[in-house]
């Protein structure tokens, strides 16, 4: 492993340079070459080259790095070989109970001779964006990694989102003076999203190959879904609490707050998240993620005469069970069951990882949650965990929260206050197993 990819991919890891962050960091480099110099000195001491690093993360209004908790991507093919990227994830993410997806990003033999090298470290599943100028996949390569992922065992998850006709949108809004966050939705709508699916449930039916859709939110693309399933075809869903709990108006709140709502896909309609909801009592959606990526909103501001430029995420990792048993357990949406296989028995199975984690069973690994159906509290920036200063569920009663944290049977979290640190590790998955 040379020393500069090691520090390249320190690099990326403390910059948490993830989606479009990768054009942020390329920005920062070309200001001030002389940091690169120094990280990829090997001359200069680690002590050093961590206070510069330090250094960036505060000034540069580059992400937190909370949001990548449990699923770091490490980049394929970008910068190093793949598998010194791994090693320097492993590295900083050790003493964290973590897996790793891989982001594919063109399809090549070496790609594919990576692709191995990432199942031999227990990395079994995939990312794939559809848009994204940075890491979009084109048509052939899109059939080509899925097909390849599949004669492994494999699957991707695929982020579908139509870049061609959304870039176009963007431009047209552009030359209309159209630059609030309220344009975000317009520019990005639920049709592009469907589309997309839709070319991606055709690909995978012509690899043969089974496929994880991410970020689902509407019904259009819901349908797209049922229609694949209806053809014979294997098509896991995932949804997050945005798109089941907000809808598209928060984008046109006043004093530039709908800034903080920018995500991908966007926030939609009341109708879309009805559906949504019927499809997770359905049992058509397997999990319930966050896509978690929280920004200051000092850092949103960097879009305020371009919502484009408005960095995409939000904070949700910490309340994501809370309130799918609030807003959708106690209001009879879904039952306790359901959100239990949602949160924790099918991504273990999806993912490679039960029954050592998602079951609560002899030679399980005892990860428990000691949850409180009564407990109330109210969601608040003042007083979440994120180290951010807002919150899009802001005022949002709870009714239900989490008491006691068991990892690996050792307390983690005692009524609801971290108290004992680093008690997780890498894990290492195997393949996707048959969902109940």
């Amino acid at each position: 492993m040379t020393q500069k990819a090691v520090n390249n991919a320190k690099v990326l890891y403390r910059l948490n340079v993830l989606r479009s962050d990768v054009e942020q960091a390329h920005k920062i480099f070309k200001k001030a070459p002389f940091l690169l110099e120094t990280l990829t000195n090997p001359v200069v001491s680690e002590e050093a080259k961590e206070a510069v690093l330090d250094k960036i993360v505060r000034q540069s209004g580059l992400p937190d790095l909370l949001g990548n908790f449990m699923k770091m991507m490490c980049r394929i093919g970008e910068i190093g070989q793949i598998t010194d990227i791994f090693n320097c994830y492993y590295k900083y993410w050790d003493e964290r109970n973590h897996i790793l997806h891989a982001e594919v990003i063109y399809a090549d033999e070496e790609t594919k001779k990576e692709i191995q090298d990432m199942i031999n470290e227990g990395i079994t599943s995939f990312k794939l964006y559809m848009t994204y100028p940075a890491m979009i996949v084109d048509d052939e390569d899109l059939y080509k990694i899925i097909k390849a992922l599949n004669e492994k065992g494999c699957f991707a998850g695929v982020h579908c989102e139509n870049a061609g006709v959304i870039d176009a949108l963007i431009q047209e809004a552009k030359a209309q003076g159209k630059l609030g966050p309220e344009n975000h939705p317009l520019v990005r709508p639920d049709t592009m999203e469907a589309e997309a699916k839709r070319l991606c449930r055709i690909t995978t039916k012509k690899a043969g190959a089974p496929v994880m859709v991410v970020h689902l939110t509407n019904r259009k693309a819901y349908e797209e879904i049922i229609r694949a399933r209806e053809n014979g075809q294997t098509v896991f869903a995932e949804t997050c609490p945005q798109y089941l709990l907000l809808d598209d108006s928060v984008y046109s709140k006043p004093d530039f707050e709908g800034a903080k709502y920018v995500c991908a896909p966007p926030i939609r309609k009341k109708a879309d998240q009805d559906c949504l909801w019927k499809a997770l009592a359905d049992g058509d959606i397997q999990t319930v993620a966050t896509d978690q990526c929280s920004f200051t909103l000092a850092q949103k501001a960097m879009g305020k005469a371009d919502f484009t430029k408005i960095p995409g995420g939000l904070p949700g990792v910490q309340t994501r069970g809370t309130l799918l048993y609030t807003y959708g357990v106690r209001t009879g949406k879904i039952t306790v069951e359901r959100m239990c296989q949602l949160l924790c028995e099918n991504p273990a199975k999806l993912y490679g990882v039960y029954p050592n984690k998602g079951v609560i069973a002899e030679g399980s690994d005892a990860d428990i949650v000691v949850f409180d159906p009564e407990k109330e509290n109210v969601i608040s920036a003042e007083t979440h965990a994120y180290n951010t200063d807002n919150n899009p569920y802001e005022g949002f009663e709870i009714h239900g929260d989490i008491d006691k944290v068991f990892l690996r049977g050792k307390l983690a979290v005692d009524d609801g206050k971290l108290v004992q640190e680093k008690l997780g590790t890498y894990i290492k998955r195997g393949l996707r197993q048959p969902l109940a």
